[in-house]
């Protein structure tokens, strides 16, 4: 079974993926890391399951040594991973990246099935983000195409599974490379889309230009019509 391999249409759930950040309680360390869920579409758990137990069982060849892994939770398949983030119960087991969405969030309507908790190292790891055009991986630009990366947006994911031993002892998931599908299937936030927010709105119209010459002469700084009064005094005279 491999451990890096590419899983294909999957939702993006909390992405910090342009800037590293610290991610407290991930099990490994406090690097800066570039860190997304990936929402798995069905079956693709029981791939990454398999992958896991290969990591598993390649460190601990002895199946008497293998840690224990906490896979049902009062009778639910709750986690691969640590604890549930509502109720902050810990699952006992050892920390594995793979959890059962509804039981690590139970109050979230958008953690439906399992979910796959990814991280790559910081700064010159970043991990390439593509999407397909005319057939060809096109890099996404990091200042025009921001907006393609948020919560529930559809990608293509390549992972790896590793063995970890700084911080907590467990097995990790790493972001290979993300393509993004660009098919819009609504986001997990609540947040609106541009499109949402200004599809009715008109153009925006150019600025009103004042009629003529800007730099004609203005009127006369007092009223003509007084017979008495005096042109204003030149001030460079």
């Amino acid at each position: 079974m491999p451990t890096q391999f590419t899983i294909a249409n999957c939702r993006l759930g909390y992405p910090q993926l342009w800037e590293p950040t610290v991610v407290k309680n991930t099990g490994e360390d406090n690097k800066p890391r570039y860190t997304c869920n990936l929402h798995l579409p069905d079956g693709a758990e029981e791939q990454c399951k398999a992958a896991i137990k290969e990591v598993l069982q390649a460190q601990f060849p002895d199946p008497a040594k293998m840690p224990y892994i906490a896979v049902d939770w009062n009778g639910d398949p709750m986690t691969w991973f640590n604890k549930n983030h509502d109720t902050g119960r810990e699952s006992g087991g050892l920390r594995l990246p793979l959890v059962y969405g509804p039981a690590e969030w139970p109050s979230d309507p958008n953690a439906k099935g399992w979910v796959l908790l990814m991280s790559a190292a910081g700064d010159r790891d970043r991990p390439p983000y593509v999407k397909k055009v005319n057939g060809m991986n096109v890099a996404l630009d990091d200042k025009a195409e921001r907006h393609l990366i948020y919560p529930g947006a559809e990608v293509h994911a390549g992972v790896g599974f590793y063995w970890y031993l700084k911080g907590k002892t467990g097995v990790g998931c790493g972001i290979n490379g993300l393509c993004f599908t660009l098919n819009d299937l609504g986001r997990f936030d609540s947040k609106p889309t541009v499109e949402d927010m200004f599809g009715d709105v008109p153009d925006s119209a150019a600025p009103a230009q004042p009629a003529g010459d800007p730099f004609a002469q203005q009127s006369a700084p007092f009223d003509t019509s007084d017979d008495n009064s005096q042109p204003a005094a030149d001030p460079f005279g």
